[in-house]
């Protein structure tokens, strides 16, 4: 069956599965984490929800909001990302002010489910695979990925966490889940 919109990872509130799958944004935008463009200084602090009309037609079944940055999963797993990408947690470069599809090693993987952190993003593939991109910090600067590579520009598999059926983040963390 074809998954419905059921989750909001930026609140707590539930999607009772017959919405019509827009993205509506409210806050500030100062660093593009509305979605709505860099053209639009009108909309930079939004107190009224507006729709992010670029996501209207992709079918939208999550968010995920990190520190300053969001992701959409979509109905056909794929991911869209907005907002500041100075430590890339965008997974994509771009214009960082509209969503933008996150491809790389994403391309064809069918997400299930996304987790965002203050500076990094996660996804869960409908086959049990970890993804992370961004970057990760403590009080003594940069965690790498591996040995010399502080910050991942793009999506990539983390080993050792294959067969997972949940993830979630927090700040400068990933956790992988079995069951």
């Amino acid at each position: 069956p074809t998954p419905k919109p059921t989750d909001v990872g930026c609140t707590d509130e539930r999607l009772n599965g017959d919405e019509t799958g827009d993205v509506l944004i409210v806050g500030n935008g100062d660093c593009g984490q509305l979605g709505l463009g860099d053209s639009d200084d009108d909309t930079r602090d939004s107190l009224v929800p507006l729709v992010v009309a670029s996501l209207s037609a992709q079918g939208v079944t999550n968010l995920a909001c990190g520190g300053m940055h969001t992701i959409a999963l979509t109905v056909d797993g794929k991911l869209w990302t907005w907002g500041n990408n100075d430590d890339e947690a965008l997974g994509r470069q771009g214009n960082e002010s509209l969503p933008g599809l996150v491809e790389g090693v994403l391309s064809g993987v069918q997400v299930q489910m996304v987790s965002a952190g203050d500076s990094h993003s996660a996804a869960l593939s409908r086959d049990g695979r970890v993804f992370n991109w961004g970057v990760y910090k403590d009080s003594n600067g940069y965690i790498g990925h591996s040995p010399g590579l502080k910050k991942a520009a793009e999506p990539m598999e983390v080993a050792g966490l294959q067969g997972k059926r949940n993830i979630g983040t927090k700040e400068s963390l990933i956790r992988g889940l079995s069951r």
